[in-house]
């Protein structure tokens, strides 16, 4: 029956981050069996990436130590008082993705064959996590890319 060929996928993510607030992330599926072994997939799923600890609350300094003319004898160690804070106004990074695909199992012998045809949309990537430092801890939500 052309019925028992469909099959459709719902699912969700739902996250409360103390950082962010709350995201969900919905996924939808269908799938057309062909035969047993082969099938059409349609897939279009969003989802998001929450800053991590370093990226939105970050706060660091330096201790200088082995020094050769001590700053306050008889330690030698100073404080650097050059010190990293994260600004913390980051947003969480977001995906929409779309694919087409086709799967192709055979019952003879142990091959597998899987295409898929996608169009990843990333909004609000965050820009410079490698590159903080003590002067400049740069990082915004300024990014985007599409991925095909």
């Amino acid at each position: 029956m052309l019925q028992d060929r469909w099959s459709s996928y719902f699912g969700a993510a739902f996250e409360n981050d103390s950082i962010v607030g709350s995201e969900f992330s919905p996924r939808v599926a269908f799938n057309y069996l062909t035969n047993p072994n082969e099938s059409f997939r349609l897939v279009l799923a969003r989802a998001s990436r929450s800053p991590d600890l370093l990226e939105e609350k970050a706060q660091w300094d330096y201790t200088v130590t082995n020094l050769d003319n001590p700053v306050s004898p008889p330690s030698n160690e100073a404080r650097f008082y050059l010190s990293g804070v994260a600004e913390g106004r980051l947003k969480p990074e977001h995906i929409i993705s779309r694919e087409i695909g086709y799967y192709n199992g055979s019952l003879f012998s142990d091959t597998e064959f899987d295409i898929k045809f996608f169009y990843d949309e990333l909004d609000d990537l965050i820009e410079n996590p490698l590159n903080i430092n003590l002067r400049s801890f740069a990082i915004n939500n300024d990014g985007q890319a599409k991925i095909r």
